[in-house]
């Protein structure tokens, strides 16, 4: 490969890792916003979503072209706060706000360990640490979010009367989703682990 030829593609993946980096910020920025806003909406309106599977099958509904739906037993219902006890409506605020703030994080992540690689330093103490920081809130992400919406859940709903149903997000396909996340960072960190020992053992030659 020729020196320009070399230097045009040196120059193309410099652009790609820029717009990398660029796109995870603003896409972090984005989600965050986004999740704020719909926050606060709720939070001025003094409303609380509530998702549940109740177990049941609702009464059939028919399109205006005739077409007729059975819906299933999930639902989604917005209760007011105030018909809510305290407790309950803590947790599911506290749900969403940690939800709120664990997307953009580990998006932002991301894109800053794609930048530590793109400098050649994918085997240095800082990629390391990022590294582990999206595996951690990767983690979080799947755990947190949905225990606090499982337990605000099943305590307004006993609060009304009813018994305790699960929240289907916590089974949901994205909740896979973020599992096999982790288990890919998991497996990276591994493999980032181990060529950072051979990096070491080679003198810096990787």
């Amino acid at each position: 490969m020729s020196v320009t030829r070399e230097m045009k593609q040196i120059r193309r993946d410099q652009i790609g890792l820029l717009m990398l980096c660029v796109g995870c910020t603003v896409g972090g920025v984005i989600v965050f916003a986004s999740l704020l806003t719909s926050f606060i909406i709720r939070i001025v309106n003094g409303t609380v979503d509530i998702v549940a599977d109740f177990g049941l099958e609702f009464a059939e509904v028919t399109a205006p072209n005739g077409v007729t739906f059975s819906p299933t037993g999930v639902t989604q219902t917005v209760v007011a706060a105030g018909d809510l006890p305290a407790g309950a409506l803590v947790l599911l605020r506290a749900g969403e706000a940690s939800a709120m703030v664990l997307w953009p994080a580990v998006i932002m992540l991301i894109g800053m360990f794609a930048w530590y690689i793109g400098k050649g330093r994918a085997f240095g103490r800082q990629s390391q640490r990022t590294l582990s920081w999206i595996a951690a809130l990767v983690l979080a992400l799947m755990a947190v979010p949905g225990f606090l919406n499982l337990m605000g859940t099943n305590w307004a709903l006993s609060s009304v009367g009813w018994g305790s149903y699960p929240d289907p997000r916590s089974y949901s396909g994205d909740y896979w989703v973020i599992y096999l996340a982790l288990l890919f960072c998991v497996c990276v960190q591994i493999g980032f682990r181990t060529g950072a020992r051979l990096d070491r053992d080679q003198e810096g030659i990787i």
